[in-house]
């Protein structure tokens, strides 16, 4: 253990997180979850250990886990909300997040809400990300090169780390081109490495179905839209962005008694993936918030101004001592210290 992590661990003890309450009540994490580690499919994401630490620390330090509906019924309407609250949502709707993650969530009673792309369920899609790193994790050969535009990739090895990071760096060049064209992209990535995409995803991609959804309802899980095919929307035209938005709503709708009304946006970096044309078009179609993926705090203090249309959230970490660090008040601390 290393003296920062030391360190961590004793500022967010159980004595600790009591003596600085009233701190910590001053703000809300929400955190945000993607893949499940599954090792039998080579499906690489969040380790079940480690969620299952995160919750037993939330648990055994009397932090009070609420749902998304909950949070978006205090910042629109006054309802009251517990002492040292707690969020946690998973985006996308993969296999993973309902037979790993969810049952996680159930031992430790806490909710959880699922962000569907639904283009995923309706077996009609899967997302050009996803298939760019089915290419590079699972068929790019070693020394194989890829070309995109004046940008070139290489694998000197085959090891996963080494592929991850160029998947990371072609998924980062792609998301700066035009957003129309993302798929192609792909398609043409495939095209030089030698091999087809499948036209739906292969069992390591699999979606929750909508069957296993309303079954995880009656459960109390919540699900809400994330779009139909998962493209960035503010790269997208005002009809389709609309369109994605608006028909992703309706298929939940569709298919489940008490789908949540907050959207979440795709990628969701504010300004770069959506901006005020998605939010007033989530707005307008009758949802009550949306979730970004910019990192910080939901603000609960007295002269809070938080937007409803982007609330934002903290990618679930890795490490437990990360955790602590933003579900106590040290990193709240942290941030009111140095805005002074």
């Amino acid at each position: 253990m290393t003296v920062k992590s030391t360190l961590i661990q004793a500022l967010t003890s159980a004595p600790m997180n009591r003596l600085m309450g009233g701190l910590r009540n001053q703000c809300l994490p929400i955190f945000m979850l993607h893949r499940m580690q599954d090792k039998p499919l080579g499906v690489y994401g969040h380790q079940p250990d480690t969620l299952r630490a995160a919750l037993s620390y939330v648990r055994q330090n009397n932090f009070k886990p609420i749902s998304i509906r909950t949070l978006v019924d205090h910042l629109s309407q006054g309802t009251p909300l517990p002492e040292k609250a707690v969020a946690f949502t998973m985006d996308d709707g993969f296999y993973d997040q309902a037979e790993i993650a969810v049952p996680i969530f159930q031992e430790f009673q806490v909710p959880v809400t699922i962000f569907i792309a639904t283009g995923l369920p309706d077996n009609e899609w899967w997302s050009w990300d996803y298939k760019l790193e089915y290419l590079i994790m699972s068929r790019m050969q070693s020394a194989q090169q890829v070309h995109i535009g004046d940008q070139t990739w290489h694998l000197d090895n085959a090891d996963r780390d080494t592929r991850r990071r160029c998947m990371r760096s072609m998924r980062n060049y792609i998301k700066g081109q035009d957003g129309t064209g993302y798929d192609a992209f792909v398609e043409d990535i495939s095209h030089q490495l030698g091999c087809d995409l499948p036209p739906l995803p292969p069992p390591a991609y699999r979606a929750i179905s909508w069957s296993q959804a309303r079954a995880l309802e009656s459960q109390g899980v919540e699900f809400g839209p994330h779009s139909h095919r998962h493209n960035i929307l503010q790269a997208q035209s005002l009809a389709d962005a609309e369109r994605e938005i608006r028909h992703s709503w309706s298929r939940l709708k569709a298919e489940l008694k008490h789908p949540l009304p907050v959207f979440c946006y795709p990628t969701g970096r504010s300004g770069v993936d959506f901006g005020p044309r998605e939010m007033a078009i989530a707005q307008h179609i009758g949802l009550k918030a949306a979730m970004s993926a910019d990192a910080g705090y939901i603000d609960l203090g007295a002269d809070a101004h938080n937007n409803l249309f982007a609330l934002r959230r903290f990618a679930f970490p890795d490490k437990l001592s990360d955790f602590r660090q933003y579900c106590s008040w040290l990193e709240w601390f942290k941030e009111r210290r140095y805005a002074f």
